[in-house]
């Protein structure tokens, strides 16, 4: 996961003064291991909310970080679900998504982050706390997207 300076900046504020319980359960949150796709969604549909940045301060939550605060955007859902995925070992791809609009003068501008996987010879696009089996391809033609990027080829933080 490749995240901004800004982005660690925040992550570490939000750790200052937790305590050494909130760590604990955060890590043993993040290295919960589901058994199957299915449980992994239950236990992210259940566990989790999604919840907007801050209009000017916007920041990609680790995944341990979303584990304990159990809410994000769509970025720190994508990252959660490739880390789950990955933990499982599946091979899942984090994409960024692009819509053209009037107020950014038809210029593409980056709009929504998901995670896509192919497993038991289903594809499904995870977006937000939500799973849905789709392809990407399906997933972006509905929902009026102009291009995409894949963003999970350069990693280099975990």
């Amino acid at each position: 996961m490749q995240i901004s300076w800004w982005s660690k900046l925040w992550n570490w504020v939000y750790w200052i003064g937790k305590s050494d319980d909130d760590i604990k359960n955060a890590q043993i949150g993040i290295e919960h291991t589901c058994p199957n796709l299915s449980s992994l969604i239950c236990w992210v549909e259940d566990r989790f909310e999604y919840c907007s940045d801050w209009p000017l301060i916007h920041w990609t939550q680790r995944p341990i970080t979303t584990v304990h605060r159990r809410k994000g955007d769509c970025e720190d859902f994508a990252w959660l679900w490739y880390d789950q995925l990955t933990r499982m070992g599946y091979k899942p791809h984090v994409y960024k998504l692009y819509r053209r609009t009037i107020w950014t003068l038809w210029i593409p501008a980056w709009w929504h982050t998901i995670t896509s996987v192919y497993v038991d010879d289903q594809y499904w696009v995870l977006t937000n706390n939500k799973a849905l089996k789709l392809t990407m391809k399906g997933y972006f033609r509905d929902k009026g997207y102009c291009t995409l990027r894949r963003v999970d080829n350069d990693i280099k933080e975990k």
